[in-house]
């Protein structure tokens, strides 16, 4: 028997299963299940307006289910942050008008956004309608400037030269029958459409570097036959090839400014490596990049054509549309903003174990912790309730088990997003991600549910002005600067899905290849990876600054949070962290004993091997035994 949290809730029904033209099963053919409105606690109802009818539709291809009728809650159906982000940008896009992003989150189903909706319309007047000028296609020949991320990690890369920090980075192992041929022109098809792909930089100006675009660009992919090497020293010539991909610095005035490269293992299995470096590219792209490719490859290997909409824009229009609107009073008003946010926060935010003063080394580690289905099942469900998504009940959780195991009243993390503010830029690869730098009050002893509502605003807040680059806002705030430390924050904070390269390559068996140096950007971070139905949550650290025993706490404690305040949610933070507290020092007592009795087996085990080789006899009783 299956345990509940493991009894599907929805069946679709197929004649066949798709196959690909191996003959394998296609899994990205495989039609979305649509969840049940019953399951949902809803019957179906259809769009009874025309708003109505574009905001279900909206909905079904973002979310990619079927059907939507007006009383579907969009985050019981799967919605997160990120995809909220792209039904905003397609709202403004079809309805011109700015739509509030917190709108989608007061007011979750078809029927109550649809007359949200309908009020801005009346409210905004022309003028206010296009809050952002048009992004229009410019001259592809000229150079562009550097988007205001581009340039500081220009800048950045100038005072740290040779680093791979900057490197977005991917490698799987693939088993079954793979055509390289296939993959080379499905890789040249991937440059071929996206200019950032063929970028370099122009750094002619030392104060104002441009983005220059080679007209054409060879896709060489080179393929390293390792299937004659001696089993045991296949893995280290892997390995060693693989990070000569991922880490080997660029040139970024000469591009390109990518790297792949396959190595041939056996005659059905190849190592696929892939590095970009962060200039032309950002974890969401990846999946763009992956998502493409994969289609690609699938054509190429049909020995056809992929027939793809023309991209509206490339990279460079974006760099130029969002130099020329963002500035002036628009600037002054999103600057206002994060002034006031960030007001009077201390140049450290996160207390270490060791003094800063003597650690200079990017030398990382990792503690992670594994967090069952049915937590995150219950953590879902009262994010549901409680109005937010996944990831800032997280980062309550986060933030109230960084509170007790550094005693801070509140925690200050840095956060990625997207960046693609609107619907043009979502098919694009890039740099489009900027910072948040999100700031949660912990004092006051909230329940946790009230500290979901303080997430929330914090998360809302931030993401409403979410357009000003992190560079700006360390400028006009002019921290403490310091050699030590990042300034305004030193923890940083992510969850993402696993990355989408089982989907890309459909019907091959994939799994992933531990690859690179590992060294710390951030003095600690959080990822939190949702793979299937579990969270794994990873915290790397910078082995200059923490204890690994530190840490290791840490992250055992952020899994007991997460699991107690799933299940009290109205229990206040005291209690919570009382609690965890105390299953820690259950579970050290508990390890303690545990190595006790195994060092006393161990010296028994000793004690026998040196009576034998005396010739003597076993212990006598009341010995050790």
């Amino acid at each position: 028997h299956l345990p509940d949290h493991m009894i599907p809730t929805t069946y679709t029904l197929l004649d066949t299963l798709p196959l690909t033209p191996n003959g394998k099963t296609d899994y990205r053919a495989l039609p979305t299940p649509e969840p049940a409105a019953e399951s949902l606690g809803t019957s179906y109802r259809a769009p009874r307006s025309a708003v109505e009818a574009v905001l279900a539709a909206v909905w079904q291809d973002v979310l990619g289910v079927d059907r939507i009728g007006v009383d579907d809650d969009f985050f019981a159906l799967g919605g997160h942050s990120l995809l909220a982000a792209r039904v905003h940008n397609r709202l403004r896009a079809v309805f011109g008008v700015e739509v509030p992003l917190r709108l989608l989150f007061s007011e979750p189903t078809v029927a109550r956004l649809a007359a949200a909706v309908e009020a801005v319309r009346r409210a905004q007047t022309g003028a206010a309608a296009e809050a952002l000028p048009p992004l229009l296609p410019g001259d592809r020949a000229e150079p562009a400037p550097l988007s205001f991320a581009q340039r500081r990690l220009w800048f950045l890369e100038g005072w740290e030269p040779g680093t791979s920090l900057y490197h977005i980075t991917a490698a799987v192992r693939l088993r079954g029958p793979f055509d390289v041929a296939a993959f080379r022109t499905a890789w040249q098809r991937l440059i071929d459409r996206h200019d950032v792909m063929r970028a370099h930089v122009d750094d002619g100006d030392p104060g104002e570097p441009r983005q220059v675009v080679r007209s054409g660009c060879p896709a060489a992919v080179p393929l390293v036959d390792l299937s004659a090497v001696p089993e045991g020293d296949r893995g280290s010539a892997v390995t060693r090839l693989v990070n000569e991909v991922t880490d080997r610095p660029f040139e970024l005035t000469t591009g390109p400014l990518w790297r792949v490269a396959l190595l041939r293992l056996g005659p059905a299995e190849h190592v696929l490596a892939i590095g970009l470096h962060h200039l032309i590219a950002d974890g969401h792209s990846l999946e763009v990049l992956l998502a493409e490719l994969g289609a690609q490859y699938e054509a190429a290997e049909a020995g056809r054509k992929l027939e793809l909409p023309a991209l509206p824009v490339q990279f460079a229009d974006y760099a130029r549309w969002q130099r020329g609107w963002l500035e002036g009073d628009r600037l002054s008003e999103e600057l206002g903003y994060w002034k006031k946010q960030l007001g009077g926060l201390p140049a450290i935010t996160l207390p270490t174990d060791r003094a800063r003063e003597a650690a200079r080394g990017v030398g990382a580690a990792i503690e992670s912790v594994q967090l069952s289905a049915s937590a995150d099942a219950r953590l879902q469900a009262i994010s549901r309730e409680a109005g937010v998504t996944p990831f800032m009940a997280l980062l309550a959780v986060f933030a109230v088990a960084l509170g007790q195991n550094r005693d801070l009243d509140e925690v200050v993390v840095g956060t990625p997003i997207v960046g693609r503010s609107r619907a043009e830029l979502e098919g694009l690869i890039g740099f489009f991600a900027n910072t948040l730098v999100l700031r949660l009050d912990l004092a006051g002893d909230p329940t946790f549910r009230e500290l979901l509502g303080r997430a929330r605003e914090v998360c809302l807040d931030a993401y409403a002005h979410q357009d000003v680059p992190f560079e700006r806002v360390v400028q006009e705030l002019r921290p403490e600067r310091s050699d030590s430390h990042l300034p305004l924050f030193q923890t940083w904070f992510v969850v993402q899905e696993a990355p989408a390269v089982a989907e890309a390559f459909a019907g091959l068996g994939v799994e992933p290849v531990r690859h690179g140096e590992q060294q710390a950007r951030y003095d600690l971070r959080l990822d939190v990876q949702r793979i299937g139905d579990t969270l794994r949550a990873v915290f790397e650290y910078k082995t200059d600054l923490f204890e690994s025993a530190s840490v290791a706490r840490l992250a055992r404690r952020f899994g007991h949070l997460l699991e107690v305040a799933a299940v009290e949610p109205d229990a206040r933070l005291s209690a919570l962290t009382r609690q965890v507290g105390e299953a820690d020092d259950r579970a050290r007592r508990e390890r303690r004993g545990s190595v006790s009795l195994a060092s006393l087996k161990r010296l028994k085990n000793v004690r026998r091997e040196i009576t034998q080789e005396a010739g003597g006899s076993k212990p006598a009783e009341g010995g050790i035994a």
